[in-house]
């Protein structure tokens, strides 16, 4: 890797190259390294001591460092990091590229607009061949389910205390249409009652929410069509209004929408089980319900 920002500079104009590693410690200087919103790289920045801060058009940052402080991340080497960010990214670079750019961008932006920019991105991606190749492999692999009496959310009020659950243990609680209105009405609910004090949300059984419900992956033909519901119907949009009045209660894999309506609460508690994953580029998508 060059070791003068000039030379980096003119690598990454080229675009030659999907992934770049930068090496911080023998990098001269940032001139000409202003952050660019639409370039079409992904730059990992790379620090042996993790002294040094990161540059604000580093995409991600990694050392050999343990336990370093946030946004660094401890890898076992140089050469692992990179390697690891070009397995993540290797046939999925439209969403990878798309995915830093909606992070760059929303950076700036409150979480209402944010929710905008990075819905339009998940449409776009979801008519991207990225995606479509995804749907071509996993086809026919997710099973839909019959229609259910039971309700995938559950309110329950308690005093000044709202308790919502994901109530559809037996697919994970696996985050469908059906799921998302559901949720958004008990939300809705505790944002006009101001004598709810506190809103609990909670996934019945061992996971509190694998995601997005796949058998449903593939099913929206119109990408802009998909863009105006997500606008008009984001329970994260909601839950960023009422951050004071919010705990998440999770166990097990919180995966895509598991992560990003748990993260919406102003409080996370979290059992000791509890891993967290946003999966969605290795799908040609980016997380797409307030993951960015």
């Amino acid at each position: 890797m060059a070791a003068t920002s000039a030379a980096l500079f003119e690598l990454l104009e080229a675009g030659d190259h999907s992934v770049v590693c930068v090496d911080l410690d023998a990098l001269d200087d940032d001139v000409g390294l202003a952050e660019s919103v639409g370039r079409t790289t992904v730059i990992v920045a790379w620090s042996a001591n993790a002294r040094c801060a990161v540059p604000s058009w580093a995409d991600i940052a990694i050392t050999g460092v343990a336990r370093p402080a946030r946004p660094w991340v401890s890898v076992a080497s140089q050469m692992d990091g990179v390697d690891e960010v070009e397995s993540a990214t290797s046939g999925h670079l439209q969403a990878a590229v798309v995915a830093v750019q909606a992070l760059r961008t929303n950076e700036r932006l409150d979480a209402s607009r944010a929710l905008v920019v990075e819905s339009l991105a998940y449409g776009l991606l979801q008519m991207g061949d990225d995606h479509r190749d995804w749907l071509r492999q996993h086809h026919g692999r997710h099973r839909s389910e019959a229609m259910s009496t039971s309700s995938d959310v559950l309110l329950e009020r308690s005093m000044d205390e709202l308790t919502i659950t994901f109530n559809r243990p037996h697919r994970a609680n696996a985050f469908r249409a059906e799921s998302r209105d559901a949720l958004l009405e008990g939300l809705q609910l505790a944002s006009l009652d101001r004598s709810i004090a506190t809103v609990h949300l909670r996934g019945a059984g061992s996971t509190f929410s694998s995601g997005g419900d796949l058998s449903e992956f593939g099913t929206v033909a119109d990408g802009l069509a998909g863009h105006i519901i997500r606008c008009r119907h984001s329970p994260v949009r909601v839950l960023a209004t009422m951050l004071e009045r919010t705990v998440a209660h999770v166990q097990g894999p919180c995966i895509g929408a598991g992560v990003e309506l748990s993260a919406a609460c102003g409080r996370v508690l979290a059992a000791s089980d509890t891993t967290f994953a946003l999966p969605e580029v290795s799908m040609g998508l980016l997380p797409g319900a307030g993951g960015t």
